[in-house]
């Protein structure tokens, strides 16, 4: 019997069971897990598609998942991030706000909440033609009578996106 590989195996097994939790934590999403729901917001992207002006349209998802029983109210912010910014100007931009309600009291699921708005052109000029686009997202969740605090903030990484 090869006594090296009978222990090198769990060895091996043991190691991936340790690592695969910290893979998963550093794919560079995150979520807010709170009253039996979980929302991950997603880095915003760019759909391939443009208004009439030629702006691109701009996609933002957040993943939600919750518990049967429940009702979540999910609320957004749309920030585009100035990596030049003049004295006295605010660091970063609020193009824009969303809200949306999903009832869960059928059953415990998953549902995408997607938002799609015209890339917005904040400047300033010395950034050029690139805007970095983020978003902001908080809930709270209803069971029953009892309505829960919102939850802080989730921010996602900025993505640049050329106009």
């Amino acid at each position: 019997m090869n006594t090296s590989r009978a222990f090198v195996r769990p060895v091996a097994i043991a190691t991936i069971a340790l690592v695969a939790p910290l893979l998963m934590v550093s794919s560079g999403e995150a979520a807010t897990t709170d009253s039996g729901c979980t929302v991950a917001p997603k880095k915003p992207k760019f759909t391939g598609d443009t208004t009439g002006g030629n702006v691109p349209i701009i996609e933002y998802r957040s993943k939600v998942t919750c518990d049967a029983g429940l009702v979540l109210n999910l609320e957004g912010e749309i920030l585009e991030s100035d990596l030049v910014a003049v004295e006295g100007d605010a660091p970063d931009d609020l193009t824009g706000t969303f809200s949306r309600t999903l009832d869960f009291t059928a059953g415990a699921g998953t549902q995408t909440v997607t938002v799609r708005r015209p890339l917005p052109n904040t400047g300033p000029a010395s950034e050029g033609p690139r805007e970095e686009m983020y978003q902001s997202v908080r809930f709270n969740v209803t069971s029953g009578p009892v309505t829960s605090q919102f939850t802080d903030w989730e921010l996602t990484q900025a993505r640049s996106i050329h106009h």
